[in-house]
């Protein structure tokens, strides 16, 4: 390939993923020496390409595919339940899985309705005991309890997704990999396993850094009481990454938000917030070293700037060298049926109306600022659309896009 020998090209990570789309494996792989960016933008092709997908389905289940199909040693495996699986002891055989399979990620989707010792489990308990020492990540949707013998550590595993589909007491699927992934660093789950804050709070790697709480199963009714006090503030580790969502309206819950991010302010290099909750305020504290924010709104939110001092809290308008002196890239997303300028205006140091007679301090570190906002008064969106003329003002240096709602 030509690109491969061009040392003096610049390869972006997007680009590359583009690129990717349109070559086979073998074309991927040769160009593998190309760079490290050449890697990384290819790598998540190159699973999608290479997975091996296991499906459960039990009016179609070929226990000699499955066994034929793994006996090629794939790297990634992707794991479909759906419905029974109920085969007798007697048809399974124990060479079904081949010893020293060495996957390096395991995907499981879905439910079996059974019991739990049936063919399945044993099948991925020993697809997991079989790649311990290889596997790098673990994707589990779904509540199929692992089993894979006493002693099994995954010290490569990384990143983990567990989403136990509204079934909080499962929340020992994710105490399991926690318990036996001593290096992770990144942990994505639903709402479901929130007793692990609470009972054991020291169970957490001390190499975990990032959480991503995904709220596609949440129902509200299980958000107790003093949520985000009970949970987050409890986490021992200091936080680099921190996506959430803030449903509840108890007293002094916004506050717990920003009490939270105050302990982490050091730390934080990327923080996502989506707010469900019906109180309006979302208040922040100085994040010197965040880097990335993205801010979902459903309803019409204001957000305040906060600094504690010895004589308390004062509210002040944006000033980036002192709130957000490292922020790179900035999202500012209004749901469909949020009419509010509020959020986007929080983020700009005066007041709109005067942008175009603002002369800065602008704000040079900011890259990429993303808007979307739901404008349905024509006077205002009037107006948003002279305000953002003038917007480069805020960020010189950054690529701006504003959208709003057809």
């Amino acid at each position: 390939m030509e690109l491969a020998h061009q040392s003096n090209s610049c390869l972006v990570e997007d680009v590359v993923i583009l690129i990717c789309k349109s070559l086979s494996v073998k074309d991927i792989k040769n160009a593998r020496l190309v760079s490290k960016v050449w890697n990384c933008g290819a790598s998540y092709r190159l699973k999608e390409l290479t997975r091996l997908h296991v499906d459960f389905n039990p009016r179609n289940l070929d226990i000699s595919l499955i066994k034929e199909q793994l006996n090629f040693f794939p790297h990634h495996v992707c794991i479909l339940l759906r419905g029974m699986t109920r085969i007798k002891a007697a048809m399974f055989s124990p060479e079904l899985v081949p010893s020293g399979l060495n996957l390096r990620s395991l995907w499981i989707s879905g439910c079996p309705r059974n019991k739990w010792d049936d063919l399945v489990v044993t099948l991925v308990g020993e697809m997991l005991a079989n790649s311990s020492s290889s596997l790098e990540e673990v994707k589990y949707y779904g509540y199929i309890r692992p089993k894979f013998g006493e002693g099994v550590v995954f010290k490569k595993v990384k990143k983990l997704r567990v989403y136990s589909l509204q079934l909080r007491e499962l929340s020992h699927i994710c105490r399991i990999f926690l318990n036996t992934c001593p290096n992770l660093e990144r942990l994505e789950m639903d709402y479901a396993g929130n007793n692990l804050w609470v009972r054991d709070p020291a169970r957490f790697p001390s190499s975990l850094t990032s959480l991503i709480f995904n709220s596609v199963y949440l129902q509200e009714a299980w958000i107790g009481k003093n949520f985000a006090k009970q949970l987050y503030l409890n986490f021992p580790n200091p936080l680099r990454v921190l996506h959430l969502s803030q449903y509840c309206d108890e007293p002094e819950m916004h506050m717990s938000l920003y009490d939270l991010l105050q302990k982490h302010a050091s730390t934080l290099v990327e923080l996502g917030v989506t707010l469900k909750a019906y109180h309006r305020d979302l208040y922040l504290p100085p994040l010197p070293v965040l880097e990335f924010l993205e801010i979902n709104v459903g309803r019409d939110h204001e957000l305040w700037w906060l600094e504690e001092d010895e004589q308390g809290v004062d509210r002040e308008t944006l000033g980036y060298a002192k709130f957000l002196p490292k922020l790179s890239r900035l999202h500012l997303m209004c749901g469909q049926h949020v009419d509010s300028t509020s959020l986007v205006d929080s983020f700009i140091p005066v007041d709109p109306n005067e942008l175009e007679d603002y002369a800065g301090p602008g704000c040079r570190t900011v890259k990429n600022v993303v808007i979307r906002e739901n404008l349905v008064d024509p006077a205002r969106l009037k107006d948003r659309f002279e305000q953002y003329c003038y917007l480069c003002r805020v960020w010189p240096e950054a690529e701006i896009k504003w959208d709003t709602f057809p």
